[in-house]
């Protein structure tokens, strides 16, 4: 149970203190192992529906190649492409409605390539989202 504890506080944003985990052992003791395990158990539950993630691509149009859809390299959140303004009042409303539910929190902004493509798209657009 202390295992999925450090995931649940790892899901709700919980200090650091609560988030680590830490394994110590003589050598040889499968420390490494059960790492590597947890790891594939949790990609695992990634490719399943109820435990998929959610990122995007960026689709720009190339003189010499057409239409390129290129990938966020971070694997980002998607909320990220929403502006703070415009975030913060979505995130709020779906908290309000979520019975007491964990809260989403989504943290930080986009990475750099990411941002330059975002910017670049909302100058071609005029700001238009």
């Amino acid at each position: 149970m202390h295992l999925v504890n450090v995931f649940k506080s790892a899901s709700r944003h919980y200090g650091t203190e609560r988030r680590i985990l830490l394994l110590h052992g003589p050598v040889g003791s499968a420390k490494s192992a059960i790492v590597r395990l947890l790891k594939k158990g949790l990609e695992g539950y990634s490719r399943k529906p109820e435990g998929a993630l959610y990122t995007f691509s960026w689709r720009m149009n190339e003189p010499d190649k057409g239409e390129v859809a290129e990938p966020c390299s971070m694997h980002e959140e998607p909320l990220h492409l929403l502006p703070p303004a415009v975030r913060t009042p979505l995130l709020k409303g779906i908290n309000d409605r979520s019975n007491g539910n964990p809260k989403m929190v989504v943290d930080g902004d986009l990475c750099p390539s990411c941002r330059f493509y975002f910017r670049t798209l909302m100058q071609k657009y005029a700001g238009n989202l």
